[in-house]
């Protein structure tokens, strides 16, 4: 009983780990059997991948069995190429892969695109290293076998598709596998020169161990076709590597047409310590490279034809080398590489060559270089062999007192330069010339000869901006280990058979990192008429005629110094050929590497006696949105007529209008103070004040004194402001006052020092409207002075009261006879009244005098106010100055009506006439009875309206009724006859008696 309960605890447990045990086992089978499931493993081989860096893999379907591998729908991207494959199926024991053997029974491929249209990332240049060779580089990851192969899919490239086909095999360690390949070329642009080119050939490769590649060679035979090839092109090519027993590598690339060899490169490398040595040859032509067009770059290819042969050799760390042979030929078509070269046409070379380099010295053995087109254009030939140690920068010839080499130039054409020129600027024209070159101080020195150009013509967007030949009859350029410098004696410009010969040139620059490059331009003269001819479309931009002599100086470095000096007389310009001030200009900037400005520029106008002077400077420092300045501009004398004579040098601003204000961009102050400003024979003034530029608009703040017997102090406070977006988005406000000023241009009418006080505004659509669209308020006032208000000439005075005097005699005569009653006496001192109140009017001497003019919308100044006061008269008024275009203040029409009053002197002859009223006012004045008018101009007003009015209301003061109106004469009117007297008499009797 004890042995069967011990068997039973026994049995349990086992029971228990026997259970465990086949879980397991299940489990464990059921793990492998879904390892070998396709969804597994795809998901397996997805994980995989997907940690691959720079890469994107997608997989369809993977399944992998002990012997087999097959992938489905597969794509990889990276940049610069899109890789896709339908199906892929390898036979390998993948156990031993896994291992690092590869032994591939069977691989398949088909149906797989590469495309390569893509933009691919520019690499990082690789540091330079020795080459030691290029199997190193050839090297299998793993040992593998390749017993047989199958590829076949699509290249596409830019320009064209390439179908590819690959069988073979054979690929095992000390054995020699061999491919056979077909591709076929099929070009997508419409105007290619290759439609289309196929290859067909083998690719040998051998192994010397389980993953070293021994060597391999390639033999295809390619042919072409296209519109450009006659018939059908073929050509075989050839390359193969090889390392021979000792080590050493060997290779070759042999291009062959027929039995003719086109290309040849073959090259050595020694298997240790040696340099790369080898031998080219070249005798082809686009046409015969075109079957091999699948085979090379990308891009189209010009048209040449090329034929040479030499030698090369180099180190392996590539730093010693050298090269020598002889080629010539032509290329044609070389808008094909970059369309500017199209100007070059078809262009003939010939070469022959002999150089090295080694360590720091380069050494030129032989040298001979001929270009050209239907003829040779340039030539360049070495004279001895010459070295250069780069180290020392000096050049070491072989005899130190010979020439090193000469160069020609026989109508080069400028188009040639086109390549590195602006896209919009176009050169005509050809280039002449010749050169020696010869040894000194450790440099080179050339000596140039009737350098020339020929009917040269720069157009730049469609405007010639140059026209003309140069010539520079001699000219030498020099480089040493000290630097170097070039200089032209002198310069000769022409155009339309005129010359014109400038100063010399020179420039140089010391040896040296960020040493600045220095210029002189020596003392040179200009025809501004050539000029003109020279470049046309500057030409309604400048003067007319006159000449300019210049000079400058200066350095170009990281900081940048500029000195000129300019010269300009007997210039003319504008349609009438006006003359202008002769003027000097000497200005001296330095530009800072930032780009700010420091300049000052003194400026001299000379116009028969008259000088002005102003000297002109400031910083000027860029910004993101334009320019900040702090400018200054002072002087002694400057004349405004010759400033205003220099805005016939303006040219019309032909840029297109902006949105935003002409100040847009500029922010800053302009500081200035000049002693005498003259702005007319009759006035001058000091000038002194700031103008101030903001984002929203511009001030200014000036202060100044006119001159004259008593100084004229004057302040002058404006401002512009912009506000976008308004139909009228440009406002002036201005307040101005002068003191103590004599207003020379109305002298005639008023003789007194005055104060004027304006308040103007203005708004418009753009600023230079804003002075047409002036409106505001104009305050004169003055404490005493003289007006001629009122001042009659003799011929005034004899039309009005001469005529009026004859008739109150007449008058008198006639009323006597018919009244019985003799008043001659009586009319005789009326008429002696009105002559001495005329006489008392010429000049009336005031105290006070306050005019208020406004500007109306009609742009006319309304007389809001005048009122003016003295012992005997006092005057008030209204009226209107009418705007005239193009006319000063002087000129403008006046209509003036005034209200008079008098005391004293004049009041007795006034009351005497019974013109004014019968009582006087609070201050003791007469009112006139009636309001005379006043015409003409502003600085000489007509006062025949108010004479002939005293005269025909003194009249009909005598002998009642109502007055006649009298017309206005001219003072060289007829005097009225006696006929003519009797009847005004009498209507003025009827009048009287009507009444």
């Amino acid at each position: 009983m004890a042995e069967r309960a011990l068997l039973r605890r026994v049995k349990r447990p086992l029971r228990l780990l026997l259970i465990l045990a086949g879980s397991f086992a299940a489990l464990l089978a059921l793990l492998v059997g879904l390892a070998f499931t396709p969804a597994v493993q795809t998901w397996a081989v997805r994980r995989a991948v997907a940690g691959v860096p720079g890469v994107k893999i997608e997989l369809g379907r993977a399944s992998l069995g002990l012997h087999s591998v097959r992938l489905e729908n597969v794509r990889v991207e990276q940049p610069g190429l899109v890789l896709t494959l339908s199906a892929a199926e390898v036979e390998l024991p993948l156990v031993d892969a896994i291992k690092g053997r590869v032994a591939i029974s069977r691989l398949v491929a088909k149906g797989w695109t590469l495309n390569l249209t893509g933009a691919a990332p520019a690499k990082p240049a690789a540091p330079a290293g020795a080459f030691e060779g290029m199997f190193r580089f050839l090297k299998l990851p793993v040992a593998l076998t390749l017993e047989h192969a199958e590829l076949e899919g699509d290249v596409t490239q830019p320009g064209g598709k390439t179908h590819v086909t690959l069988s073979g095999g054979g690929l095992a360690p000390d054995k020699e596998a061999t491919f056979k390949f077909t591709t076929g070329f099929a070009s997508t642009a419409a105007d290619a020169p290759v439609k289309s080119a196929s290859a067909t050939g083998d690719l040998m490769v051998g192994l010397d161990g389980p993953d070293a590649i021994k060597g391999f060679a390639l033999n295809a035979d390619a042919t072409a076709s296209g519109p450009k090839i006659s018939g059908e092109a073929k050509t075989r090519l050839t390359v193969w590597a090889r390392r021979d027993t000792k080590g050493g590598e060997n290779y070759a690339v042999i291009v062959r047409s027929g039995t003719r060899e086109l290309v040849n490169l073959e090259a050595g490398l020694p298997a240790a310590g040696g340099a790369l040595v080898g031998k080219w040859s070249v005798d082809a032509g686009d046409a015969d490279l075109a079957p091999l067009r699948q085979f090379l770059p990308d891009g189209p290819l010009p048209a040449f034809a090329a034929k040479g042969q030499g030698t090369f050799s180099a180190s392996r760390d590539l730093k010693d080398f050298s090269a020598a042979g002889k080629i010539s030929g032509n290329a044609d078509k070389l808008d094909a590489l970059r369309a500017e070269l199209a100007a070059m046409g078809r262009v003939e070379f010939a070469a022959e060559f002999d150089a090295e380099q080694r360590g720091g010295m380069a050494r030129v053995a032989k040298l001979r270089l001929a270009l050209g087109g239907a003829a040779p254009v340039a030539t360049v030939e070495t004279l001895q062999a010459f070295e250069f140690d780069r180290t020392k920068n000096q050049l070491v010839p072989t005899n130190p007192a010979a020439d090193l080499a000469r160069a020609s130039l026989i109508n080069l054409p400028l188009a040639w330069a086109q390549p590195w020129l602006p896209k919009d600027l176009r050169l005509t024209g050809s280039l002449g010339g010749s050169a020696v070159v010869s040894a000194r101080d450790g440099g080179f020195a050339a000596r140039v000869t009737d350098f020339t150009v020929r009917e040269s013509r720069a157009v730049n967007a469609g405007q010639t901006v140059w026209q003309g030949g140069v010539n520079a009859p001699a000219a030498t350029f020099a480089q040493s280990p000290q630097g170097w410098q070039a200089e032209i004696s002198s310069l000769t410009l022409t155009a339309g058979g005129a010359g014109q010969t400038l100063a010399g040139i020179r420039v140089t620059q010391a040896a040296g990192a960020g040493l600045p490059l220095s210029f002189e331009l020596k003392d040179g003269a200009m025809d501004l008429a050539v000029l003109r001819q020279l470049s046309p479309s500057l030409a309604p931009q400048l003067p007319a005629g006159g000449t300019a002599r210049f000079s400058a100086a200066g350095s170009l470095g990281e900081k940048k110094q500029v000195a000129l000096k300019l010269a300009l007389a007997g210039v003319t310009a504008g349609p009438q050929r006006q003359a202008l001030p002769d003027a000097t200009l000497d200005l001296r900037a330095d530009i800072a590497a930032d780009g700010g400005i420091t300049a000052s520029a003194p400026v001299t106008l000379t116009s028969g006696a008259r000088k002005s002077d102003l000297t002109l400077g400031g910083t000027f420092t860029p910004t993101k949105a334009g320019w900040n300045f702090d400018a200054q501009a002072a002087g002694d004398t400057v004349f405004v007529d010759d400033l205003k004579a220099l805005a016939a040098l303006a040219p019309e601003s032909s840029a297109p209008k902006t949105s935003g204000p002409p100040w847009a961009g500029l922010a800053g102050t302009v500081k200035f103070s000049v002693k005498r400003v003259v702005f007319s024979p009759d006035y001058a003034s000091s000038l002194a004040g700031t103008l101030t530029v903001v984002a929203g608009g511009v001030t200014l703040d000036t202060r100044g004194a006119l001159d004259g017997a008593t100084a004229a102090p004057f302040t002058l406070k404006a401002g512009v402001t912009h506000t976008p977006g308004g139909a009228m988005p440009y406002a002036l406000a201005a307040d101005a006052e002068l003191n103590n000023f004599t207003l020379g241009a109305l002298r005639r009418t008023l003789e007194a020092e005055v104060r004027l006080a304006a308040h103007l505004t203005s708004r418009a659509a753009s600023p230079d409207r804003l002075a047409q669209e002036l409106q505001g308020k104009l305050q004169l006032s003055s404490k005493g002075g003289v007006t001629h208000l009122l001042e009659g000439s003799q011929a005034v005075l004899t039309q009005s009261l001469g005529a009026g005097a004859k008739v109150v005699g007449v008058g008198a005569s006639i009323f006597g006879a018919l009244t019985g009653s003799s008043t001659a006496s009586t009319m005789g001192a009326v008429s002696n009244g009105v002559g001495r109140v005329a006489d008392l009017l010429q000049s009336i001497r005031f105290d006070q005098l306050n005019v208020l003019l406004s500007r109306d919308a009609t742009n006319d100044l309304v007389l809001e106010e005048f009122t003016l006061v003295s012992p005997e008269v006092r005057l008030a008024g209204k009226g209107r100055v009418t705007s005239v275009p193009g006319k000063e203040l002087a000129e403008l029409p006046l209509a003036l009506t005034l209200q008079l009053a008098a005391r004293g002197s004049v009041g007795d002859g006034l009351r005497g006439l019974g013109l004014v009223a019968a009582k006087a006012d609070s201050l003791g004045y007469f009112p006139l009875a009636f309001e005379p008018e006043i015409g003409g101009t502003v600085g000489n007003p007509d006062k025949a309206p108010f004479y002939n009015q005293l005269a025909q209301h003194a009249l009909t003061s005598l002998v009642g009724g109502a007055p006649a109106p009298v017309a206005p004469k001219d003072a060289g009117a007829e005097k009225p006859g006696v006929g003519g007297l009797l009847k005004d008499a009498a209507g003025g009797l009827l009048n009287g008696f009507l009444k």
